[in-house]
């Protein structure tokens, strides 16, 4: 188990080669570049 501080909240799977993130962090950045993407257009 490994602690992240960054994550702000949610979390971040890891298991092999597979990692399903559901952290705030993500879906802030997600969100970031989806309305990024839609200023530029």
């Amino acid at each position: 188990e490994k602690v992240d501080a960054d994550l702000i909240g949610g979390f971040i799977l890891k298991v092999g080669d597979k990692q399903i993130d559901k952290s705030v962090a993500r879906q802030l950045s997600n969100l970031k570049k989806e309305l990024t993407n839609k200023a530029l257009n």
